[in-house]
């Protein structure tokens, strides 16, 4: 009877163990920062393929006709696949468009809730085929910096090239912009998604003033550089604002330290100033953990970023616009009534970055 019972102990025992060690590796498989979206924790966890999102991917080829430079469009046919919300923006040639994508393994996708703006366009049927496209392409492939969408039982239904740094981006409204006219004080801002976005939530912010949003989705000070003569010295802006650094820090275009990225700015500084363009610095807007690139110690590195960042603006006498200490909490991570996201500012956020940078702007135009 007392060696049934030590039998019957140890079997318990070892079943315990057992369910400790179950448990234990649960909780390192659903380990995730608080601030991380579930659905971009579990693609990514997945091994899916993260090298095509966030990317601008230019329309080169459709049904297998390649589309002609001179062809007559408004904008540049594109998209972007977002990792925030998996949602997908881009433009048909005239119309933008919005729909919700859906990454799987073995490079396949799936696209959905498909809509468009409804303006009347020179080339509708084109549009038409490249939407239909996106509504029948069930995997894609990407060989360098080319991307097809593709469906199993047809030929190849369209095909995308990568502009690394997006300088045609704003290609076409850069043209209709022109020079400045007399008395026009432009101001150019110069920056990411923080900046792109900023349309969407006050487009007010932009247009009654002669205010022009450069921001693109995504983009790292180096990608930022390259299209610094388009998007801003050739628009003569009597001022640039340049908010930078956070993607590069989280690593969208590879490893970079904050002494990496404050040269990247410092040259755009020196390309405005060599330009009579005046500059305003901003800081980097406080991140406690990035939702597509967990473990890239974004308090320590936006910390120094802004130091550096404010060294550079005081030594050579240039406005630094603090957007951090405003908005960051005892944590060192975004204010929660900011953002909707830990990274993105939301309405509430924008409004405080609005009065903080209209103060820039001022204290910088009065410098001689």
């Amino acid at each position: 009877m007392q060696i049934k019972t030590q039998f019957i102990l140890f079997i318990l025992i070892i079943l315990s163990t057992g369910s400790c060690n179950t448990k234990k590796i649960a909780d390192r498989g659903e380990k995730r920062t608080e601030s991380e979206p579930l659905e971009v924790h579990s693609r990514l966890e997945a091994g899916y393929d993260s090298t095509v999102l966030e990317k601008y991917w230019k329309l080169i080829e459709l049904n297998g006709q390649q589309i002609p430079s001179n062809k007559n469009q408004e904008r540049e046919a594109h998209f972007i696949l977002e990792s925030d919300g998996n949602k997908v923006a881009g433009n048909g040639g005239c119309n933008s468009f919005f729909a919700t994508y859906e990454l799987l393994e073995a490079n396949r996708i799936k696209f959905s809730d498909i809509a468009s703006t409804r303006m009347a366009c020179v080339n509708i049927d084109y549009e038409n085929d490249y939407l239909k496209a996106f509504g029948i392409a069930d995997n894609y492939t990407v060989n360098g910096d080319t991307l097809i969408l593709n469906n199993t039982k047809l030929a190849p239904l369209a095909k995308f090239a990568r502009d690394w740094a997006n300088r045609d981006r704003y290609r076409n409204e850069n043209v209709k912009l022109g020079i400045p006219a007399t008395g026009e004080t432009r101001v150019v801002f110069m920056g990411n998604s923080i900046t792109e976005s900023w349309s969407s939530f006050d487009p007010g912010f932009f247009a009654v003033k002669s205010y022009i949003n450069r921001g693109i989705s995504g983009q790292t000070t180096p990608q930022m550089l390259i299209r610094f003569r388009p998007d801003v010295l050739e628009l003569s802006p009597s001022v640039v604002v340049i908010l930078a650094g956070t993607n590069d820090i989280a690593g969208n275009s590879g490893p970079a330290t904050p002494e990496m990225i404050i040269d990247n700015i410092i040259s755009m500084a020196e390309l405005a100033k060599t330009n009579n363009i005046k500059v305003v610095l901003c800081s980097v807007l406080p991140v406690f953990e990035y939702p597509w690139s967990p473990g890239k110690n974004p308090v320590e590195n936006i910390a120094r970023l802004n130091t550096l960042i404010k060294e550079y603006s005081d030594l050579h006498g240039l406005v630094y616009l603090d957007y951090y200490s405003a908005m960051a909490d005892d944590l060192m991570a975004l204010k929660s009534e900011y953002t909707y996201d830990g990274v993105h500012p939301n309405e509430a956020g924008y409004k405080i970055m609005e009065k903080l940078v209209e103060e820039a702007i001022n204290r910088v135009l009065s410098l001689d």
